[in-house]
């Protein structure tokens, strides 16, 4: 039996000798060749090539000589050892003379770079992703001049995170994963990076909002349940929020409560409380006044023999409370001269009037209706405007005028919300000029509205646009300032009212830190200066 295996395992031996020999025979061997080809070395380093020759080619009286294509580049002896100069590539050719005068030829190419001598991965910080995401690792290196600035990438735990070939991680499940990056140059330089994955992550880092908008973000999560699992909550409570729950992902409705600019929503694990996942949030003041935060749900106007009847009902969709309403009439009278008058309360006109009506609060919807009886059987009623004044509480309940809340008028030609001025953005004071402004204001004892400059001419025959005094009552800063009905504001210092419609504001904070303002005042068309400043003894109540 030992005899039989032994011969089997001959003729195995022997098949397989002269398959070899078959396979080899149908190749053609080369005569000589050099076995490091694309060689890769620094300038200054040196390494030995070496020809080797096939078993047919006579070893015997064979004459080996070495050359370089590019000798500022590489270098190479008569013993082969190549020395590199500086970066580049070069061609190193062997010329192997045989005894019988035949000469064999072969070559390689050696490449001088600059290697990549560190790797830093991430900034050298640990990296958090979500459970299904992706992310690009980031990486730098040194020196900035390599050659070869290209890296290979290993995750030694893919169960948790895979990295593909352009550094894109994915998380696969919750854990830490090592994911490792080792220069393409082949010198050696490499770097680890730690990749935890969460079981948790935002789809937005950051949301930034109005006070009165409301914004949706989600949370993508692993488990059954986000409820059993996890807790969302605002950490300073500057906003509401309603969530839904549905296929791993929850869906967040959020409403600010309050103006911040460092609040986050966290998502912690029931556990132990640790924060798994956050956005940031900031709540901005923005515009006060839109299109789309005050509704008209309906308006009729009727014109009749000296009257016009209006039929109105408003939705209040600001943050804000509306604290006075008025109503700009734009008619024709039978000289053709055009005429823009206020309503009161009463329902009587009066030139730039405004009245506090009655309030409405945010959310709220109130209908306003009534009559002026101010126009004779001729006259030809062109418009209505609607012009709509929000308020804020301030310090001891006092309300105060918010800036631009009137930049917007409901219509009867268009039907919506409309102003020449609509679409341009002016920066709004801020909080406290805003407080300044209305100290002085409070103490004004002025009627003021904005005259625009389709206004401004047919209305009072100014050539300037800008706040306009209906009337000036005594013991305020506006009599004691000289200011007289139907002057028209357009500047103070180097500010103007058709740069600038806040430009009152800003001078009257000015006047309240101390300084002395000149107003640029109009008065019976001509063009005056009149220098404002609080005087030692305040105006009397």
């Amino acid at each position: 039996m030992k005899k039989i295996l032994c011969v089997v395992l001959m003729l195995v031996l022997a098949a397989g000798l002269c398959l070899a020999r078959a396979e080899k025979a149908g190749e053609e061997e080369p005569l000589i060749w050099i076995p490091d080809q694309d060689l890769r070395i620094e300038a200054g380093q040196t390494v030995a090539l070496k020809a080797h020759f096939a078993h047919s080619v006579p070893k015997v009286g064979v004459r080996v000589q070495w050359s370089s294509d590019a000798m500022t580049v590489a270098t190479v002896n008569s013993l082969g050892r190549v020395s590199g100069v500086s970066l580049g590539d070069a061609t190193i050719t062997c010329e192997a003379l045989l005894q019988n005068g035949e000469v064999l030829r072969t070559s390689t190419t050696v490449h001088v770079i600059q290697p990549m001598e560190t790797l830093t991965l991430n900034g050298g910080e640990p990296m958090r992703i979500g459970f299904d995401t992706e992310a690009v690792i980031p990486y730098t290196y040194t020196p900035e001049e390599v050659s070869i600035p290209e890296v290979t990438w290993t995750s030694w735990n893919p169960e948790i995170a895979t990295v593909a070939e352009d550094g894109t991680v994915r998380g696969i499940s919750a854990g830490n994963a090592r994911v490792t990056a080792q220069a393409a140059d082949g010198r050696g330089a490499s770097a680890t990076l730690q990749v935890t994955v969460t079981p948790v992550y935002a789809e937005d880092e950051e949301i930034s909002f109005d006070r009165d908008e409301e914004k949706q973000t989600a949370f993508h999560f692993s488990g059954e349940s986000f409820e059993e699992l996890y807790l969302l909550t605002a950490e300073k409570g500057s906003v509401s929020f309603e969530t839904e729950e549905e296929n791993q992902i929850l869906r967040v409705k959020m409403r600010p409560k309050a103006i911040t600019e460092d609040d986050r929503l966290l998502v912690l694990d029931r556990k132990d409380g640790a924060v798994l996942a956050e956005t940031k949030i900031r709540v901005e003041e923005g515009t006060i006044c839109d299109a789309q935060k005050l509704k008209v749900d309906s308006a009729e106007l009727v014109p009749g023999a000296g009257v016009l009847t209006y039929r109105i009902q408003l939705t209040n969709r600001s943050a804000e409370e509306i604290g006075e309403i008025g109503f700009l009439v734009d008619y024709r009278d039978q000289f053709g001269d055009t005429h823009y008058l206020m309503s009161n309360a009463d329902g009587t006109l009066t030139n730039f009037q405004y009245t506090t009506m009655f309030n409405i609060l945010p959310g709220q919807t109130k209908p306003l209706a009534g009559k002026c009886e101010a126009f004779r059987s001729d006259d030809l009623i062109r418009e209505v405007r609607v012009a709509v004044c929000y308020y804020r509480y301030v310090e001891s309940g006092r309300k105060v005028y918010i800036p631009a809340s009137q930049l917007y008028w409901f219509s009867s030609k268009s039907g919506d919300l409309d102003h020449p001025e609509k679409g341009v953005n002016y920066e709004q004071p801020d909080v406290e000029t805003v407080d300044k402004a209305e100290r002085i204001s409070y103490d004004l004892r002025a009627t003021m509205c904005d005259l625009y400059p389709y206004a401004a001419k047919p209305f009072c025959r100014s050539y300037r646009s800008g706040k306009y005094i209906a009337a000036v009552g005594e013991g305020g800063w506006a009599k004691a300032w000289k200011l007289r009905a139907q002057d028209v504001i357009y500047g103070a210092d180097d500010l103007l009212w058709e740069e600038d419609p806040f430009f009152l504001s800003r001078a009257f904070a000015r006047v309240y830190d101390g300084e002395t303002v000149t107003l640029k005042v109009v008065r019976n068309g001509e063009e005056i200066e009149l220098p404002i400043a609080r005087n030692v003894t305040e105006p009397a109540k």
